[in-house]
């Protein structure tokens, strides 16, 4: 039984290299087609995520930092700075943006468009980590 635990794990350890990061399970996927059928859902949600794009947009541009604009719910953000460096310090106050240079961005993080009080804390510490006040 042993030797079948330890053949697991290493499968397991070599499968998690290769997916990617934020990958969706088939469980989430099927809760993601039944939202999809519930159009008022759908309408309130994308409504929310243009009006909070447009206050990240103006925190943004009040942090003097270039973004690229978007047509998804997220947003890549040029940093001017180590990404990977500004990746671990927003982490560690529990926020979570992507580092870019995967894709050749090498400056850029993106951050996904959320709830009010989680952009919020988003600009907030982003606003901390570059070291504005």
């Amino acid at each position: 039984m042993k030797k079948i635990l330890e053949i697991t794990k290493e499968f397991v350890s070599f499968m998690e290299k290769a997916l990617p990061p934020f990958n969706v399970n088939s469980l989430a996927q099927s809760a993601a087609l039944a939202v999809f059928s519930d159009k008022n859902f759908v309408l309130k949600t994308r409504n929310l995520i243009l009006k909070e794009k447009k206050y990240l947009y103006r925190a943004l541009d009040g942090l003097g930092l270039d973004y690229i604009l978007s047509q998804a719910n997220f947003i890549l953000i040029n940093v001017n700075k180590d990404t990977v460096k500004i990746f671990k310090e927003m982490l560690k106050c529990g926020i979570i943006v992507r580092d870019m240079k995967q894709y050749g961005l090498n400056t850029y993080i993106r951050a996904t468009i959320g709830k009010p009080s989680e952009n919020r804390r988003f600009i907030e510490v982003l606003r901390k980590v570059m070291g504005h006040r």
